[in-house]
């Protein structure tokens, strides 16, 4: 695990060497000895982390970015690494940047094709199988692409490309004429950090989009407490209407009991035939249902 730290920023890297230290020989060098993964990954780092201080510093140069960069990698780098120029890490990231764009571009198109349903690593497999089809060659820089895959500053470029090609890099200082010369043929894909206008506005839409994720916060609470007040609110009206059907209930059978015991007093002695006969009926099943009642206690 190498942990690295540039402005405040840190980056860590994890990278498991194979026995025997194997290099990943993705192309080699040109110029010497080919990169090792954990080569590679510091590169990844130094460009990660130099131009993530955009905002600090503006109209950065290319050249000025690569010879920080270069200072970088020979601050972290171990003792036993061989030397690097600047136009060797300048070329060996375009060599990463050029790969790793149009793998990119390989797994979009599959997820695409499969935009859900589908395990992520089956994607990158099938991605990597269109990346030999179109590229005759393999992908290996799946560690560079881990590295670079939730970056912010590697999100921003691919949002924006296809970017502008710099020929040639004769401002480049390099350590000597042999690199110069190599680096002038060839067709370099630079990148420069963001301008401070620009992460100025980005940084203007991430503020916006956290309000607006505050301002859904806060209306989803107003909603949730609204809900929960109405909640309780018909629980009480619930409990009170039982509690009034109680009540009802009570004086239903108080007004009934009143009435029986009213008509259990009656005299129908002084009643004509007919009413005499009615009440002393009802006063018969008054008197039947006490006694059933007295009997189930």
């Amino acid at each position: 695990m190498a942990s690295v730290l540039h402005d405040n920023v840190e980056v860590d890297v994890d990278v498991t060497q194979p026995e025997g230290d194997v290099r990943v020989r993705t192309k080699l060098s040109q110029w010497g000895v080919s990169f090792t993964v954990e080569e590679d990954n510091l590169i990844v780092s130094g460009w990660l982390n130099i131009s993530i201080d955009a905002i600090m510093e503006t109209d950065q140069k290319s050249t000025q970015l690569w010879i920080r960069i270069h200072e970088y990698f020979n601050t972290y780098k171990k003792p036993n690494w061989p030397e690097r120029s600047v136009a060797l890490l300048t070329n060996r990231w375009s060599t990463i940047q050029k790969a790793t764009n149009k793998f990119c571009g390989c797994l979009a198109q599959v997820e695409s094709i499969h935009p859900s349903g589908t395990n992520e690593q089956d994607n990158i497999e099938k991605a990597k199988l269109m990346y030999r089809s179109t590229q005759k060659g393999n992908y290996n820089l799946d560690h560079c692409w881990n590295l670079l895959r939730h970056q912010p500053k590697w999100q921003v470029h691919m949002d924006n490309l296809p970017t502008k090609r710099k020929k040639g890099c004769s401002t480049v200082t390099a350590t000597n004429a042999t690199d110069v010369e190599v680096c002038e043929s060839m067709s370099i894909n630079l990148e420069r950090p963001l301008g401070k206008k620009a992460e100025k506005e980005r940084e203007i839409k991430r503020k916006r989009k956290e309000s607006s994720h505050v301002d859904f916060d806060e209306r989803f609470d107003a909603r949730l407490s609204h809900m929960e007040s109405d909640r309780k609110i018909t629980m009480i009206e619930r409990r009170e209407a039982v509690s009034q059907a109680d009540r009802d209930r009570t004086e239903i059978i108080e007004l009934k009991k009143k009435m029986e015991m009213e008509i259990i007093s009656m005299n129908v002695d002084n009643m004509n035939a007919v009413q005499r006969e009615y009440f002393k009926s009802l006063q018969m099943e008054i008197i039947e249902k006490c006694r059933n009642e007295l009997n189930q206690m």
